[in-house]
Parts: structure tokens; sequence; C-alpha cells
């Protein structure tokens, strides 16, 4: 979820970025170019496919936020290669040294 806002932060002119914890939503509201090179990324770690991973993992921060409550699921390398993907995508294109 971090990672995804602050590719809204580099993007934005004002610093600003979406609110929410929807992994699917901030997604969604990346530019083109931005979602094509992290799919680029990602799809040379994961097998599973992005959407469907976004898909099953839409609402992570919150199930996980109450985890002790009630037992939940997750596709833990995909959100993994994710999370690395996005990484890579900021250091790659967003950071300049």
């Amino acid at each position: 979820e971090l990672y995804l806002k602050a590719i809204m932060i580099f993007d934005s002119e004002k610093d600003e970025f979406e609110t929410g914890h929807s992994l699917k939503d901030l997604y969604a509201k990346l530019n083109a170019n931005d979602k094509k090179g992290i799919e680029a990324i990602y799809n040379v770690k994961s097998f599973k496919k992005l959407n469907e991973l976004l898909d099953e993992s839409d609402k992570t921060f919150e199930q996980w936020r109450y985890a002790f409550e009630a037992g939940v699921t997750i596709c833990v390398d995909g959100m993994i290669a994710f999370a690395e993907s996005l990484k890579e995508y900021i250091e790659s294109t967003k950071i300049s040294v």
C-alpha cells in the first residue's frame, strides 16, 4: 500500500496521493506507464497474474489488522513479489541520484 502511495506522490505536482487501503483501487489510480513498468517486473517474479493477486488481496490491510479475530489467507509469494516489484520500479524510475 505504501509503495503505491509513494508512486502517486512522486507523480503528483503537489505530493498528493489517494487515501484508503484497497490495493486494487490504489493500483487502478496509477497511470498506464507506471502499471506497465510494475507489471513487467512483477511478471518475472510471480506465476500469478497481477489482476488475480489484487482481486484476492485487495483488503489485505484490513484483514491482517484483525487476523486474530478470524482466519486470513493470502498468497504470500505473490504479495512479496508485488512489493518487491513496486520497490524496484520506484528505485529504477522515480528516484534520481
